[in-house]
């Protein structure tokens, strides 16, 4: 049998490795310098997918991920491929999102002499990522550290102190980069027999612990606290989620809860939906004066409650599993370390008693009031509008369809104005750093992952058109429907304050309304595209999408000028109606 070389060696032990430490999908995008890692992956235990577009693998791995909990492997070539991984790195970086990047390089004699696809990759990364290692040119005497630095990667990855995040390995390739065995009819006998590699469990954990909690606050915790929950930092969802009921109903604390928490069902009797709207009213605030806040997972997109958070002059105290200190107002005054479990246990009280039930009772009435508020203005009639959206896809779907909301305006339209579930609903977005790129690969991603029997995604048409090419290559055969908010273009800055400027200088600058029509551009990829305008359309379309299960796109026809008008009719009645 001929000797296998050692880089081919280096590439199985990294695939068997993986395998055996749970990771289920690797995202390969076409290459040459790559090959042997290609190879190698591709006749592993993991579910490969093919990518032509870089930037579209790195947000498709980061679906898998988020879906999974579980980290994904991209596989890229040398030069610009592993430049179009940045922002799914950056995403995956501050949205604790697992993240395993393998790029092939050119060796060092290569290096600084105007070499084809060559350049400074291994550290291009730099402070995105939890670990970084150059493998340098593969040798026979590296076989005793392939299993070990295969194994810190993937640990790396998933219990870094800093929590789970993205890795980046970098591995000089030399050629012949197809390795003779693979082109040899035995190819079979010859990986079962070299391959053997082994992948024993590791011993190796790294975590973060040590929380100083004083005793005397556990003995005179605030009966009038509020929780903020946002998605879960790198933790399981269902787990997440226990706990946090269970803090909140030991101390009777209202949980003003994210889309993306997981929390938002009619089941979680301490569930606050609309705090965006409740905390714009200065009355509810004067009469209900807050002495402490607890704050988990990810920060929620309401400028309004990041507003209200800043002013507060009573504790504040956050769940920071990772050391991250997350306090962008720096008005907390404690932080606690270590997993959602130690913080239920931190907690719980030492006096039982210690309730108001007509604190938290005056925080549900305002929610119901807002709730019937919001419904009576948002549902009647046939128009269809972005809140009626947001409300339609939290409330209608059936139990087991996620939602994948894109960032800016559509994650908010869920924030403000989506209702409670029947069912703990997985709704994910990537809001680690909040950009709208990627959103369609995420979403295929997720659908691809089989955790849900379908996915929907909410994204805008300045977001659909950013990531349109992922529809070709990343979404095709997937249980996916887009629902894109065709509104003309970055609606959110209708909310900020460049809104102000002249017409056509925002509309140029920020608006950007895309100039193609987005129709032909959906049509172009997949055979289900709908077209909607009025409500009942809007229900057509999503029963029809759901049937296919397969890619669908629904474009909602939405006036720019009738969602901001709606938003402030909306605001001013919930702020009129809890001050009365």
């Amino acid at each position: 049998m001929p000797q296998v070389h050692p880089q081919d060696l280096f590439a199985r032990t990294l695939a068997e490795v993986f395998a055996e430490s749970d990771v289920s999908d690797c995202i390969i995008c076409p290459g040459s310098r790559s090959t042997p890692l290609a190879l190698a992956f591709y006749d592993s235990p993991v579910r490969c997918h093919i990518c032509i577009d870089e930037r579209s693998a790195g947000f498709s791995a980061l679906g898998f991920a988020r879906a999974t909990n579980r980290p994904a492997v991209v596989i890229v070539t040398s030069g610009t491929a592993v430049g179009n991984l940045l922002p799914a790195v950056m995403e995956s970086c501050y949205g604790y999102v697992p993240l395993i990047v393998l790029s092939a390089d050119r060796p060092v004699e290569l290096a600084e002499v105007g070499s084809p696809q060559t350049c400074r990759q291994s550290s291009i990364f730099r402070e995105f990522v939890r670990w970084e290692f150059d493998t340098g040119v593969i040798r026979d005497e590296m076989d005793w550290a392939m299993s070990s630095i295969a194994r810190r990667a993937y640990f790396e990855s998933v219990k870094s102190p800093k929590g789970p995040g993205p890795v980046h390995l970098n591995i000089p390739l030399v050629e012949p980069l197809v390795a003779r065995q693979y082109l040899e009819s035995d190819v079979g006998e010859f990986r079962k027999k070299e391959f053997t590699i082994d992948v024993g469990p590791t011993t190796i954990e790294l975590n973060c612990r040590g929380s100083i909690f004083p005793e005397s606050l556990r003995e005179n915790l605030p009966a009038k606290g509020v929780v903020i929950a946002g998605a879960p930092l790198g933790e399981d969802l269902v787990s997440y989620c226990r706990h946090i009921r269970e803090i909140a109903h030991a101390l009777g604390w209202p949980t003003i809860a994210s889309p993306t928490s997981g929390l938002r069902d009619v089941d979680f009797a301490e569930c606050i939906c609309h705090a965006d709207l409740i905390l714009r009213s200065e009355s509810f605030i004067q009469r209900n004066q807050v002495e402490c806040v607890l704050r988990v997972g990810t920060q929620l997109a309401s400028k309004t409650l990041s507003n209200y958070l800043a002013k507060l002059e009573c504790l504040q105290i956050v769940h920071d599993p990772y050391g991250d200190y997350p306090d962008p107002s720096r008005k907390a005054e404690l932080f606690v370390r270590g997993p959602i479990s130690e913080l239920e246990e931190f907690m719980r009280p030492t006096e039982p008693n210690n309730r108001s039930p007509e604190w938290l009772e005056a925080w549900l009435d305002a929610d119901r009031l807002l709730e019937d508020q919001i419904s009576n203005r948002v549902d009647r009639g046939k128009e269809l509008s972005e809140p009626f959206i947001a409300r339609y896809l939290t409330r209608e779907l059936p139990d087991e369809i996620a939602i994948f909301s894109s960032s800016s305006m559509a994650i908010r339209e869920l924030e403000i104005f989506g209702a409670s579930s029947r069912v703990t609903r997985s709704v994910y977005c990537n809001r680690g750093l909040n950009g709208i790129d990627g959103v369609i690969a995420s979403a295929a991603g997720v659908a691809r992952t089989s955790r849900h029997s379908g996915v929907i995604a909410l994204i805008g048409d300045v977001a659909f058109y950013h990531d349109v090419g992922s529809l070709g290559h990343l979404a095709q055969n997937s249980s996916l429907v887009l629902v894109v908010i065709d509104n003309q273009g970055g609606e959110i800055f209708e909310f900020l304050e460049q809104s102000k400027l002249e017409s056509e200088l925002f509309t140029r600058l920020f608006r950007t309304p895309p100039s193609i029509d987005l129709f032909k551009l959906a049509s172009g990829f997949c055979d289900n595209v709908f077209t909607c305008e009025t409500k009942p359309d809007f229900h057509r379309a999503i029963t029809n999408s759901l049937s296919n299960s397969t890619l669908s796109v629904i474009i909602c026809k939405v006036g720019s000028a009738r969602t901001v008008s709606l938003h402030r009719a909306i605001e001013s009645q919930c702020v009129e109606a809890i001050g009365h």
